[in-house]
């Protein structure tokens, strides 16, 4: 984890269920502010803080989250051997079905979950059943 990503924690508010809110460890101000939250802005340092894996433009990686995926599933093939927990081969990307390809993908976005909102983490886990990428991620 960076350094950048050290510098300020997103937690839910204890005092207003379904809010969070922005701990500055710069200067350990709390700010329950829902814009503040949003922008990783602390008012009392007056200064936004860089969430290390996001820009303007979405996530700061270069990889689309299938291709993520496929680096993952790849990575994972590699380490067993290339064989299933019985023994056999395991397909190759390509030829592995449409419904276990999204699952990697799901595996891939909930890990970025994990590290961009760990408090978060266990509730997002329930929401991946039946899930489905928007179309357009899927070219």
């Amino acid at each position: 984890m960076s350094d950048v990503a050290r510098t300020y924690r997103v937690v839910p508010d204890p005092e207003h269920a379904g809010s969070r809110m922005i701990l500055c460890r710069l200067c350990e101000t709390v700010s329950t502010h829902p814009a503040d939250v949003a922008e990783l802005y602390c008012p009392q340092c007056d200064h936004f803080h860089e969430d290390p894996l996001m820009n303007q433009s979405g996530p700061r990686h270069d990889m689309t989250y299938v291709e993520m995926a496929r680096s993952a599933y790849s990575s994972y093939v590699a380490n067993v051997v290339g064989k299933n927990h019985l023994g056999l081969p395991l397909p190759s990307w390509h030829d592995l079905p449409t419904h276990r390809q999204i699952a990697w993908e799901c595996a891939v976005r909930q890990v970025e979950i994990c590290l961009l909102t760990p408090e978060e983490a266990d509730a997002a886990e329930s929401r991946w059943t039946g899930w489905t990428p928007p179309p357009e991620e899927r070219a």
